[in-house]
């Protein structure tokens, strides 16, 4: 894989569970090729520019095992909007409403992608995928329920 590939791959499978950009894919890159885990080999292309495709050595899939047989790190989450919302006395209630709204609008946007790969991806989805794809819709299905319900709650609390 290029490290567009990894990107589209990541993109694709898990976008609201884990952000990688190019400043971060690449430099990792050459991190795990100076430690011997992946090698790089260059790929001519004609009418395209040439890229770089990795492959994974015998030493990446040790240590990728030793990674998967490592105790499982603790939920770490940086949250902008709940600390927008924790410190929302101190900001106009027409504010807060535009953040509910827009977090309710990405959530529906986040459902729609897990339900659409989901459904290109099904047939040849490991159970461990499955999972994956079944923890991501209840997240953010119940996330959407109580957004939907917190912006009608503030939306009553200005007509009384």
């Amino acid at each position: 894989m290029s490290g567009y590939d990894i990107k589209q791959y990541i993109e694709i499978h898990f976008p609201f569970f884990f952000v990688a950009s190019y400043g971060t894919i690449y430099p990792t890159l050459n991190k795990m090729e100076k430690e011997g885990y992946i090698t790089k080999q260059l790929q001519i292309q004609e009418g395209k520019p040439n890229k770089n495709v990795y492959s994974i050595t015998e030493k990446g899939k040790e240590a990728f095992r030793a990674y998967l047989d490592s105790p499982v790190e603790p939920l770490s989450i940086r949250f902008d909007f709940i600390m927008r919302m924790h410190f929302g006395h101190h900001a106009e209630m027409d504010k807060i409403i535009l953040w509910i709204e827009e977090e309710i609008r990405r959530t529906k946007l986040a459902i729609a992608h897990i339900e659409e790969v989901n459904r290109l991806e099904e047939k040849r989805m490991t159970p461990t995928k499955k999972i994956c794809y079944r923890v991501g819709i209840n997240h953010y299905t119940n996330y959407l329920a109580t957004m939907e319900e917190a912006l009608q709650e503030l939306k009553a609390s200005l007509i009384d």
